[in-house]
């Protein structure tokens, strides 16, 4: 199987490409920092290299994992549903959640919620409203782990451990820090060092939890999914009869 035999180097890759583009935010952040990436080129490098720009870098390999992400997943529930499992629908739920995190990565939605929650809530000038689109996402992340909780029970011990500290991990940054790195920049009214710093930490979390997640998702299916396969061969369907 083609998928099943290339996991391992997907993986090397994966994280590879996670520690270089970690590697490179962080290391362009200290260099602004310390006023060594002035004028114009300067400037571009560190728009380019860091996590705070929606044209970055950072942004455009957390879109790529979101993606890749999906694909396994609606690959997984399509195997599912061929083989008539009780699970697909557990799996076409998860699927559906990669694909409103996908739809996510459009700053608009941010800028929708915030709208609607502040036009019936008032226009306070707590940083909860000016950042309201946490809520809702935190509403939806709540509602989700209730109805995936049997879900999770039913996969390997070493898949639902793997699932659940991915997912912690990347709410925790796209939901808490981000909430912190939204109050500093309400309260500075610019983009300081520290919320620069606050937003770094939240992109390097969810790119960290993306990854775990995906390394456990090809690890459960090496483990439970023998007949999934990017290509149907002829040898595929011979062997089903």
């Amino acid at each position: 199987m083609i998928l099943r035999k290339n996991t391992d180097l997907f993986t090397r890759i994966l994280f590879l490409s996670l520690l270089i583009v970690l590697s490179l935010n962080h290391i362009v952040f200290f260099l602004h920092s310390a006023g060594l990436l002035t004028g114009r080129m300067g400037y571009k490098i560190f728009s380019h290299l860091t996590v705070d720009f929606q044209s970055g870098l950072p942004t455009f390999f957390n879109t790529l994992l979101v993606l890749i992400a999906f694909l396994l997943l609606l690959t997984v529930s399509l195997n599912k549903r061929n083989l008539k499992s009780d699970r697909v629908y557990d799996w076409l739920l998860l699927t559906l959640a990669f694909l409103v995190l996908s739809l996510d990565e459009n700053p608009d939605i941010h800028d929708y919620f915030v709208s609607v929650i502040s036009r019936y809530g008032g226009r306070g000038q707590s940083f909860v409203m000016t950042y309201a689109w946490g809520m809702p996402y935190g509403a939806i992340a709540i509602l989700f782990v209730f109805f995936l909780v049997r879900f999770i029970s039913s996969l390997p011990k070493i898949i639902a451990i793997g699932f659940l500290v991915s997912g912690v991990i990347y709410v925790y940054g796209a939901i808490v820090v981000a909430t912190v790195s939204s109050d500093i920049l309400h309260i500075r009214t610019d983009h300081s060092i520290w919320h620069e710093l606050a937003a770094s930490y939240e992109e390097s979390l969810e790119m960290i939890g993306l990854s775990l997640f995906i390394y456990f998702l090809l690890k459960y299916i090496r483990i439970e999914e023998a007949s999934l396969s990017i290509e149907k061969t002829s040898a595929n369907v011979i062997s089903v009869h």
